[in-house]
């Protein structure tokens, strides 16, 4: 084997190495950008002075959505929840709505007990007179 042949397999290994690190770095990039641009699981806001939010939760085998404000108030939510059961994926829907409250929460469960929790996305509204203040929230 020459020289030249030496040098050429060198220059092939640099060149696949460079590759390699080139696509490891896009990878963790294109990683690090999707769980940075994930929705937020809590919103905050005030309507009529007062101070209203709303916030999403999921446990392993649950979801939750509860809507809460500084006064008495027309309060809606609603949780959507997504989970993964002997390889079928299930959706649940839950609503909740009261009038003259400051808080309310609409939740929904998995069928089974051994699910694997996908999402939950949240609804919530909020009305104090003739204003309202509306928002979403999730866990992706």
């Amino acid at each position: 084997m020459g020289f030249h042949n030496i040098q050429k397999r060198r220059s092939d290994y640099e060149e696949i190495k460079k590759r390699l690190m080139l696509g490891a770095a896009a990878l963790i990039c294109a990683l690090s950008f999707s769980s940075s641009a994930s929705a937020a699981s809590y919103q905050s806001g005030t309507l009529g002075g007062y101070s209203v939010s709303g916030s999403v939760y999921m446990g392993s085998n649950s979801a939750s959505a509860t809507t809460t404000s500084g006064t008495l108030a027309s309060l809606y939510s609603r949780i959507e929840y997504t989970y993964y059961y002997d390889n079928y994926q299930t959706d649940t829907v839950n609503n909740y709505q009261a009038n003259g409250s400051t808080s309310v929460t609409a939740s929904t469960s998995a069928k089974y007990v051994s699910v694997i929790s996908r999402w939950a996305y949240g609804t919530h509204s909020v009305t104090i007179g003739t204003q309202s203040w509306n928002a979403s929230t999730s866990t992706l």
